[in-house]
């Protein structure tokens, strides 16, 4: 009775202890504890090419909770994230820009450093085209003007600006922009304009307009003049709420007014994708028999020999990871693997993997038992492990429990660590196998431990099964000691390989 209530008190004793530290710790922890949990930082690159760059740049915005500005070529830095996958999302991309990759993607943060991730961006060129006429009055002296031009944000395009007046003599000029004249271009693109009702539905463009037609003043034909024009997409072909105004500043000009006629219209190019051909360069012996794997982002996979070239067509343009996989373990690839190729619109892009592989040594290793017993003295139980190769390297160590010398299981070595001791022969075939071709056979000169004595040996594997199958089979004979062993495995594994 006496044993039964002390147990019992014990029990309530150590339960009232447990639950006291228990809530000792959740409310006031022990002087030293650290209780915050890990963080880490987390460090967002953009990198942004092409011809209409996102004006207002983009924000980043962290596990759809915590979001920075950043620049359209920019960095921030997110502080105190817990350490583990956050997902990293990229918004606010015009219309015209793209982003190479994963968007959102995760990145793992890890604690007490800082993760670091890129957005590339890829950004198309905007087209404003108009063909029609503003006007102020149909009566005299007034004005009406034709007007037929299509520009691009990369500063390319035409014009053909008509200054129209309700004179009897049917007084014109006409300035024009065109590729076919190197003296005039357009020299400025933005692409909103706060002259129209909604800026981003316009865009002003700046230019050098050559004038070939002047009835009024003839003596200005030939002359180059700077001017500003502003166009407005307010509306559908024909509505009139299109909106178009030409400036010519030296010579106080400005005409404008909603499009009587015709059409203004703005437009993104989505960049045009490129190709990339991938090339593997294979120098040595034993090639890999089965070629290789390339992939790009993680998604697109196609097979390559060890000399080849593949090609992935329709590849967004911009920073894609390339990656070259199935690389058998006697080759390696030289330089960055994965690697970053930047791939350029309406254009092959072209990245080589350079793979050398060495000579395969056949090699037959080992690492098991073979016996009835148990790895105690006395016991018919014997241990192996081994690597032994053609070019007469190798080691070896073995321990049998039933010969005991000096109260011990005697075990003997060969490797670099016993001078004297080696592989002296390697045999790529073995009678001891129901099937020679499954196993290997290797000559040395062993050194018992503990003793200065040196044997020749002979080492018979087979590989005949998976490890712990039971299968496979070792020998072992030391003739000037009348020795011998063998038996299948009782586990572990022998493997060979050839070349």
């Amino acid at each position: 009775m006496v044993r039964i209530r002390g147990s019992r008190l014990f029990t309530v004793v150590t339960v009232a202890v447990a639950v006291g530290s228990a809530c000792r710790d959740a409310t006031n922890p022990r002087a030293g504890a650290d209780v915050t949990p890990s963080v880490g930082s987390l460090i967002v690159v953009t990198s942004t090419t092409g011809t209409a760059l996102d004006p207002d740049g983009y924000t980043v915005t962290v596990d759809g909770t915590q979001a920075q500005a950043i620049a359209t070529n920019g960095r921030v830095t997110f502080d105190g994230l817990v350490a583990g996958p956050h997902g990293v999302q990229l918004s606010g991309v015009a219309d015209n820009c793209t982003v190479s990759g994963t968007n959102p993607e995760i990145v793992s943060v890890p604690a007490g450093d800082a993760a670091h991730t890129t957005f590339a961006v890829t950004c198309g060129a905007v087209r404003i085209t108009g063909l029609g006429q503003i006007q102020d009055a149909a009566t005299l002296p007034s004005w009406w003007d034709e007007f037929n031009f299509d520009v691009r944000s990369d500063l390319t395009g035409k014009l053909v600006y008509n200054e129209h007046w309700y004179q009897p003599d049917g007084t014109y000029a006409t300035l024009i922009v065109d590729p076919s004249d190197p003296d005039t271009r357009i020299t400025g693109f933005s692409l909103t304009s706060s002259v129209c009702a909604d800026p981003t539905r316009g865009v002003e463009f700046d230019g050098i307009a050559r004038e070939i037609v002047n009835l009024l003043d003839p003596q200005n034909v030939g002359s180059l003049f700077a001017f500003h024009a502003v166009a407005c997409d307010n509306g559908a072909s024909g509505s009139g709420l299109d909106f178009f105004s030409f400036a010519v500043p030296a010579s106080d000009y400005l005409h404008s007014g909603l499009v009587t006629v015709g059409d203004v219209a703005k437009s993104t190019t989505s960049v045009p994708p490129g190709a990339l051909t991938v090339s593997s360069s294979t120098t040595g012996a034993d090639l890999d028999p089965d070629g290789y794997t390339v992939t790009v982002d993680g998604t697109q996979s196609q097979p390559i020999g060890d000399n080849a070239s593949v090609t992935f067509p329709g590849v967004a343009a911009g920073d894609h990871r390339v990656e070259l996989s199935g690389i058998a373990s006697n080759c390696s690839v030289s330089g960055a693997n994965p690697q970053t190729v930047t791939v350029s619109s309406n254009s092959t892009t072209s990245t080589t993997f350079a793979v050398s592989c060495t000579a395969i040594v056949a090699e037959l290793t080992g690492n098991g038992a073979i016996g009835p017993g148990s790895p105690t003295t006395g016991s018919e139980y014997q241990t192996f492990t081994f690597d032994a190769k053609a070019d007469l390297t190798g080691t070896l160590d073995y321990t049998d429990y039933n010969l005991v010398r000096n109260g011990s299981p005697t075990t003997v070595h060969v490797g670099p660590a016993y001078p004297g001791t080696g592989i002296t022969a390697y045999r790529n075939v073995s009678s001891a196998c129901s099937d020679p071709t499954k196993g290997a056979e290797f000559d040395g000169i062993l050194q018992v431990e503990g003793e200065a004595n040196q044997y020749t040996f002979t080492v018979a594997g087979c590989d005949n099964g998976p490890a712990g199958s039971g299968l496979d089979f070792f020998s072992i004979s030391v003739p000037d000691a009348g020795y011998g062993k063998s038996g299948s495995l009782v586990s572990g594994d022998i493997a060979k390989t050839s070349p």
